[in-house]
């Protein structure tokens, strides 16, 4: 199984031609943003599935690489992928 994960609602950048923009008129309340998403993941994704972290969100912002992290310790048997736009350096945990 392939499941496209949009672990970061907000973004570092403001690109004129991203779709993110539009976002930022919504209250941050109404965001997509599951506090527990590490955690469902965890406890739901298929054995053996390859997680592809992608969205308007940027997805290696620090407390999201920490998401990223504890995902694929905890489950050994997932595989990630990170769409970035490569702002951040990458924790070395996520990138062995």
């Amino acid at each position: 199984s392939v499941l496209s994960v949009e672990i970061s609602p907000t973004c570092n950048l403001r690109c004129p031609e991203c779709n993110l923009g539009k976002r930022l008129f919504v209250k941050s309340s109404e965001r997509r943003n599951d506090p527990e998403l590490a955690e469902k993941l965890v406890e739901y994704s298929p054995y053996g599935s390859k997680l592809i972290f992608v969205g308007l969100g940027e997805p290696t912002i620090p407390k999201n690489q920490e998401k990223i992290s504890y995902i694929l310790r905890t489950r050994q048997d997932l595989e990630g992928f990170i769409q970035t736009n490569g702002t951040y350096p990458l924790n070395e945990d996520i990138i062995s």
